[in-house]
């Protein structure tokens, strides 16, 4: 395998195993070199001395059958990682996560309340409008969608509350940020060996594709 793999994708854990960063093989290799990070297979960290192998144990370590091999002049050659984890502890920037518009966001920004007649109702009596309506150049934003009961939905039709005789409880706005956490781009096509460090129900990262 040539030199190419060393722009391959690598995923860099924190000191507690937490999703922080994506890098290259060759930014990866730089860090474990210098003891900044440890090599993760398995669930298990090897140092640079463990982990680099020669052509006849090469298997030893490389479990998987597409593992790809950096080489080393004649012989010596080196699995090339898919997961790193640093030594020392990293701080990240947070950021305030912008809010997604949605079906469930929206069901609850109005907490469940029809924002004509402001009855709270089960789910599947409620829809949700444009206040303009779209054959009217309304478009699908946090200030022209809001729930409304399947009654005042009926009642509205195809125009405008003012045309129809109803008013909003509430302008409905777009929800502030959430909470500050830390976001990486992992991308698509990734190895499978990240997805258990990057399932959504078992560490609490944002993840952007």
């Amino acid at each position: 395998m040539t030199a190419a793999v060393l722009s391959n994708r690598v995923l860099v854990l924190s000191v507690g195993w937490q999703p922080i960063n994506v890098t290259t093989a060759l930014h990866a290799f730089c860090k474990v070199y210098n003891g900044r990070a440890t090599i993760v297979e398995d669930y298990v960290d090897y140092d640079i001395d463990e982990w680099v192998l020669t052509w006849d144990d090469a298997a030893l370590c490389a479990r998987s059958s597409d593992r790809q091999f950096l080489t080393i002049g004649e012989r010596a050659r080196v699995a090339v990682p898919e997961i790193i984890k640093c030594v020392y502890p990293f701080k990240r920037k947070a950021f305030k996560v912008p809010p997604r518009l949605c079906r469930a966001a929206i069901f609850a920004r109005d907490k469940n309340r029809c924002q004509y007649c402001g009855r709270v109702l089960e789910r599947h009596r409620l829809n949700i409008d444009h206040v303009v309506p779209k054959g009217r150049g309304g478009g699908a934003t946090w200030t022209n969608l809001v729930l409304s009961c399947i009654e005042c939905n009926d009642r509205k039709k195809c125009r405008t509350p003012e045309e129809a005789g109803m008013r909003l409880i509430r302008e409905p706005v777009r929800p502030p940020p959430g909470p500050p956490r830390r976001r990486i781009r992992v991308g698509k096509n990734r190895p499978a060996s990240w997805e258990a460090f990057l399932s959504a129900m078992y560490w609490n990262v944002s993840i952007e594709d």
